[in-house]
């Protein structure tokens, strides 16, 4: 009978501690592929970023990246809460990646600031250490109607360009943008088009002339045009056009900048909002002062729930608009050995927590090392920051190129000016190298096949008899 029990016993201890092991490599791989999935690529950042489309209920924002990404909007009158997708991904119903980018924000109050993040990829990113901010304009009545322009986007080997960013303006008037189609034709309307103050809308006659950009992630193309005929011939990225003359000009090619007089630039440098972290205390880190000052990051607005050991005390302060937080304690700590444990979610809302061991010194005592920390008596407990906004953007245009060369008359239908224009070239997409994906499935698969063994054990230990 006892050596019936110890058979019967020894294989069932072995597949709890299988399963035990499972679960455990399980839990470890879980925690690593959460680390590797919180990594910001710096293909992510967005570039070219443009606000369109204003009006008293709404407003687009556009931008680029370097690689697909997913790009999401977070936006709110007094700090970003609600999220808003990509606009064919609320078409579509599902979430894509893009390498152009165009989210528009609807159901606004008129003139009113608003201020907004952006979320690309893995990353949250503000204007330097606070949210972007715009304004919606007034209410107007009597829109006057406005022609419709029409074309075609095609890449240099001449298919069809997909998922082009296209925006078209005038002198002194706002930016409309759309996207180019699966057969790469794009369409505009123009009615309604407001002054860049958006106070008033603007009188288009037949014979205004407006301006229009194509933009790639890597590729641009300007053409100019009269809105007596809106519907413009095939425009091939890298390639500069005027339209105007009733004919086809190919222009030689003009830098960036100039772009962006017509068509200017919301931001050039969004930053990237912090990780979650302890920067003070480093581990074990000894302090004289004993009510030390604590600080890190964490996601933008998000509350942290700090707490201090060996004595107990809990509170919670709230991060900034770059996601950082300062603690100091209301009364000191007790000279000898202590802990620091901070819970947040980070910029992609997951929760994490963080520990740190420290050390405090009774007053007047002498240590090896001095404090990283110094006293600071000036500041209190954790002030909750408020969104500062910054002025709303504008969107002046300056007079759009003009060509000063006149064309001689020609029987063909498209006049090349001599130039030593260079070939268009495009520039080559970046990629993002493996981060250990392999060795992560083969941790995965291991885990698996312990458990799985773990429960053919316990099966089996049933079907023995006393």
């Amino acid at each position: 009978m006892r050596t019936s029990l110890l058979n019967r016993r020894i294989p069932t201890l072995l597949a709890l501690l299988l399963l035990i092991g499972g679960i455990g490599t399980a839990s470890y791989l879980a925690n690593t592929q959460l680390h590797i999935i919180s990594r910001a690529s710096p293909e992510e950042k967005p570039q070219n970023m443009r606000i369109t489309n204003v009006t008293d209920s709404a407003f687009t924002l556009t931008y680029t990246t370097s690689i697909p990404t997913l790009g999401t909007i977070s936006y709110g009158t007094q700090e970003p809460s609600q999220v808003v997708f990509d606009d064919r991904d609320k078409k579509a119903g599902i979430t894509k990646d893009y390498t152009t980018h165009s989210i528009t924000v609807e159901g606004l109050k008129p003139e009113t600031k608003y201020v907004f993040s952006i979320t690309s990829g893995t990353s949250t990113f503000l204007d330097g250490d606070k949210p972007f901010t715009i304004s919606t304009g007034p209410t107007l009545s009597d829109a006057p109607q406005g022609k419709t322009v029409t074309g075609t986007i095609l890449t240099p080997d001449e298919t069809q360009a997909v998922n082009i960013l296209v925006y078209v303006t005038t002198a002194n008037g706002e930016v409309r943008s759309t996207f180019t189609k699966a057969d790469g034709a794009y369409t505009l309307s123009l009615r309604g088009l407001r002054s860049e103050n958006l106070d008033s809308f603007l009188n288009l006659p037949e014979g205004t002339k407006m301006s229009l950009i194509a933009q790639s992630n890597t590729s641009t193309s300007q053409a100019s045009f009269l809105l007596i005929s809106p519907s413009l011939p095939d425009i091939t990225l890298s390639q500069n056009y005027d339209f105007t003359f009733g004919r086809t000009l190919i222009l030689p090619e003009v830098s960036s900048e100039s772009a962006t007089l017509s068509f200017p630039l919301f931001s050039t440098s969004p930053v990237e909002n912090a990780a979650v972290a302890i920067d003070t205390p480093t581990n074990n880190e000894e302090f004289s002062d004993q009510q030390p000052r604590f600080s890190g990051t964490a996601g933008a607005y998000e509350e942290v729930e700090i707490t201090i050991k060996s004595e107990e005390r809990k509170v919670i302060v709230q991060a900034d608009a770059n996601g950082n937080w300062i603690y100091r304690p209301d009364t000191p700590l007790t000279p000898g050995e202590h802990s620091i444990t901070i819970k947040t979610r980070d910029s992609r809302g997951i929760l994490r927590e963080i520990t740190r061991s420290f050390v405090v010194f009774a007053e007047g005592s002498q240590f090896t090392e001095p404090s990283v920390s110094p006293p600071v008596s000036t500041i209190t407990q954790s002030p909750t920051p408020t969104s500062q906004a910054s002025p709303t953007p504008s969107t002046e245009p300056s007079p759009t190129r003009e060509v000063t060369e006149e064309p001689t008359p020609s029987p063909t239908d498209v006049l090349i000016i001599p130039t030593a224009e260079p070939s268009p070239t495009l520039t080559p997409r970046p990629s993002i190298e493996p981060t250990g994906t392999g060795d992560l499935s083969a941790i995965s698969l291991f885990s698996f096949a312990i458990m799985t063994l773990g429960v053919i054990l316990l099966v089996f230990t049933k079907g023995i008899r006393v």
